[in-house]
């Protein structure tokens, strides 16, 4: 026998064959994907009212209101014990002087007093101006150097004297002593102290009555 020579050309398709008998159902195959969800169905019914939980915690304190319409007034009640007195206070800062009082009426005259024991000399009167609030001294001058009495006037209209008073070697005279001047002082405008002087001359009145007495003596 020859060798096998190349195959012939492909035939014509034949007509297909009858169905044949139905083959052994297959193993099941994975699980497909999801589909797309499907339109929203109708709402149920209403189910029964579950039991009351428990309260919850209490919340923050909310924002203050507004106050309410004033109520009306309470009826008065009654009156109290009355209360210990308080301490004492401390005392208070003296006021301002007040403005000089009118002249009194005059008072009976003194008893008389009793006999001097001698004359008196020269009397002048000795002045001094002040203003401002500073002293006016009216010192009586070393020949008449005995203050028998003093005043002041002040030139301002209702204007009034803080000091008048009799002084001894340029301070106010104490008890007992002989005044060598006036004293006046005032806060207003000018204002001048009046000083009335003299000299004891009763050293030289006894001398002169003793005089007298041995001149007599004498006739």
């Amino acid at each position: 026998m020859g060798p096998e020579g190349p195959p012939g050309p492909e035939g014509p398709a034949g007509e297909p064959g009858p169905e044949g008998p139905r083959g052994l159902e297959g193993l099941m195959g994975p699980e497909g994907l999801m589909g797309p969800e499907g339109p929203l169905g109708l709402p149920g019914l209403e189910g029964p009212i579950g039991p009351q939980g428990e309260p919850g915690p209490e919340g923050p304190i909310g924002p203050q209101g507004e106050p309410g319409p004033e109520g009306e007034q309470g009826e008065l009640g009654l009156e109290g014990p009355q209360g210990k007195p308080g301490s004492e206070g401390p005392q208070g800062k003296p006021g301002p002087e007040g403005p000089g009082g009118e002249p009194g009426p005059e008072g009976p005259p003194g008893p008389e007093g009793p006999s001097g024991v001698g004359g008196i000399g020269d009397i002048r009167v000795v002045t001094a101006v002040g203003a401002e609030g500073e002293f006016a001294d009216a010192n009586c001058p070393k020949e008449i150097p005995l203050a028998i009495g003093g005043g002041g006037s002040v030139e301002e209209k209702g204007g009034v004297l803080d000091i008048s008073a009799p002084i001894t070697d340029h301070e106010l005279s104490g008890d007992g002593q002989q005044p060598s001047g006036w004293r006046v002082r005032s806060q207003s405008g000018l204002y001048t102290a009046y000083a009335i002087c003299t000299n004891a001359a009763g050293k030289d009145s006894e001398e002169s009555e003793k005089e007298v007495a041995e001149a007599g003596g004498k006739g």
